[in-house]
C-alpha cells in the first residue's frame, strides 16, 4: 500500500532550561571517538560502547553513573564494535574484528563481565568479509544475530545461536539494522533491496523492506516499498501496535508502518535531517535522534505523526544523537561532538527531564490529576483558565513555535477562573501556553490565536 505524502510543520524549540537539571558529559580518549551504543546497568548507571581509532580499531567499555561520571573504562584492541546488550551476568557486543592474513573484517560476539573484562569471544568468519550489526537477547537466553557479509552488496543473514554464540539457525534477510521483538513473540527487521538490473538499461533500484519471522526462523511475511525507490531504511522503532522506519529518501524521512507492513502515513522534513534511533515513551509519544546539519536533534511526534516538534541543541560547533531511551522521566541520550577544522571526535553523554522537551503532545506535569480547561480556542484578544488550584501562586507563559517567550504573566492565587486578555499585540498563529508554580509545570497546551 503507498503511503501518502505529507508536508510538515515542525517547531524549532530553544534550550531554555536550567543548566543545573541537565548532565552533559564528554569523553575524550583518543583523537577520534565514536559512540555506538549505551545499556541501563542494574546499580543504576550505564555501560557506553564506543569506537576509538589510532591508526587502527579499538573498542572502549565506559562504565558511568547516573550522572554521567567515569567509574572505569576498558580497552579491545583490533575489535570494532556495533552493538551491545545486557545478560544475567555480564554484556555481550558485536561487531568484527580484522583478518591478520588479508585485513578484512571478521564478525566477533565478545561477553563481558560486569567489570567490563572480556570473558570469551566466538568468530563468525565468511568467504571473505562479515561483520555483526546487531544483537538482541530472547527470554530463552539464546541471541538473534544479523551479519552482514558484503561490503559492497545487500547480502545479510540472521542467525539464532544459543548463549555462547553456537548457532541454531541461519537464514537469509534483507534485513540489517534494529532488530524488533514484537508483542506476537515475531522477529520483526527492516532492511533495503537492491536489483541490479543488466547494463545498459542504468535503471536499478533499491527500496526499503520489512520482514516478520517466527522464532524457528520461518519468514512470516516480506514487504516491499518500491515508492520510496533509492531510499535505505536507517532505522526502525516499535510501539507495541506498529511500525516506525526511517529512510534516507528525503521524500519518505519517517514512515508508520501496520502489523502487516502496509504504510498507515510518511512524513519528509528538511533535507539535512537524518534519524538514527527511536524510543516509546507511552502510547501516544514517541521520540527519536539524530543528527540536523552539524546540529543534535530530539524529535517528538504522536502516533498519529501529528504535531512534530524539533528540540535543537547546538552548543559545539558538530553534533549528532546516535541512541536515546527513557529512564524513570529523563531522557538518557549518547552520541558525537566535533569541531571546525579539526579531525578530532569526542563521545557525549547527555541526560535531561523528559518535560522539558517541549512537545505539545502529552508533557510531564508535577500533578496528574491536574484538570485546568482553557476556552475558547482558537481566541481572539482573550480566553478563559478554569479550575485553576486556589493554593499555589501561578505564572502562565505563552511561547512561540521557536521557543521564544511572546507573552508572561503572573497568575492571582484564590481565583479558580481566570480571564486573560491580551491588550498588547500578539501575532496570530500557534503558541505554547504552560503554567508553572514553584518552578514545577502544572499544564501545558496548543493554543491558536486567530
Amino acid at each position: 500500500m503507498k503511503g501518502v505524502l505529507f508536508s510538515t510543520l515542525i517547531f524549532l524549540l530553544a534550550f531554555n532550561v536550567q543548566s543545573q537539571d541537565i548532565i552533559e558529559k564528554l569523553y575524550d580518549y583518543s583523537e577520534q571517538e565514536y559512540v555506538r551504543d549505551i545499556v541501563k546497568c542494574d546499580d543504576g548507571g550505564y555501560f557506553i560502547l564506543g569506537a576509538s581509532y589510532m591508526g587502527n580499531w579499538r573498542a572502549i567499555f565506559l562504565k558511568i553513573d547516573n550522572n554521567g561520571d567515569v567509574l572505569f573504562y576498558k580497552m579491545l584492541t583490533q575489535f570494532y564494535p556495533s552493538k551491545m546488550i545486557k545478560n544475567n551476568n555480564g554484556y555481550y557486543a558485536v561487531g568484527y574484528i580484522a583478518n591478520p592474513s588479508n585485513g578484512f573484517p571478521i564478525g566477533q560476539l565478545v561477553c563481558l563481565n560486569e567489570s567490563g573484562n572480556v570473558l570469551w569471544t566466538k568468530e563468525y568468519p565468511y568467504t571473505y568479509y562479515s561483520y555483526l550489526t546487531d544483537i538482541v537477547r530472547l527470554d530463552s537466553g539464546d541471541l538473534l544475530i544479523i551479519k552482514e557479509l558484503s561490503l559492497t552488496e545487500q547480502d545479510y543473514e540472521l542467525m539464532r545461536s544459543d548463549s555462547l554464540g553456537n548457532n541454531k539457525w541461519i537464514k537469509d534477510t534483507y534485513g540489517n539494522n534494529d532488530i524488533i521483538i514484537n508483542t506476537n513473540n515475531e522477529i520483526v527487521l527492516t532492511g533495503n533491496e537492491f536489483q541490479d538490473l543488466p547494463e545498459p538499461q542504468f535503471d536499478d533500484t533499491n527500496w526499503p523492506t520489512l520482514e516478520k519471522f517466527d522464532f524457528e526462523g520461518t519468514k512470516i511475511l516480506k514487504a516491499d516499498y518500491p515508492y520510496m525507490n533509492w531510499g535505505s531504511s536507517i532505522s526502525s522503532g516499535y510501539d507495541g501496535n506498529n511500525y516506525y522506519m526511517a529512510t534516507d529518501n528525503h521524500d519518505y524521512e519517517l514512515c508508520k508502518l501496520d502489523n502487516n507492513g502496509d504504510t498507515i502515513w510518511t512524513r519528509n522534513y528538511d533535507n539535512n535531517y537524518s534519524i538514527h534511533s527511536f524510543c516509546n515513551v507511552d502510547g501516544d509519544l514517541m521520540l527519536a535522534t539524530g543528527s540536523f546539519g552539524s546540529k543534535l536533534f530530539i524529535l517528538s511526534f504522536s502516533t498519529n505523526g501529528d504535531s512534530l516538534n524539533l528540540f535543537v541543541k547546538d552548543n559545539y560547533q558538530k553534533q549528532s544523537g546516535t541512541k536515546l531511551f527513557i529512564d524513570n522521566d529523563s531522557v538518557v541520550l549518547i552520541g558525537n561532538v566535533g569541531y571546525d577544522n579539526s579531525s578530532k571526535v569526542d563521545m557525549c553523554f547527555l541526560k535531561m527531564p523528559l518535560n522539558y522537551l517541549i512537545t505539545g503532545i502529552k508533557e510531564k506535569t508535577s500533578n496528574d490529576n491536574f484538570s485546568l480547561s482553557l476556552f475558547p480556542n482558537p481566541f481572539s484578544t482573550q480566553f478563559t483558565l478554569e479550575n485553576l488550584p486556589e493554593n499555589k501562586q501561578m505564572e502562565l507563559v505563552l511561547m512561540n513555535t521557536f521557543g521564544q517567550i511572546a507573552y508572561r504573566k503572573a497568575l492571582l492565587g484564590g481565583q479558580p477562573q481566570q480571564r486573560i486578555t491580551f491588550n498588547q499585540a500578539l501575532a496570530s498563529g500557534l503558541y505554547i501556553l504552560k503554567i508553572y508554580s514553584d518552578k514545577k509545570l502544572l499544564f501545558t497546551q496548543k493554543v491558536v490565536k486567530q
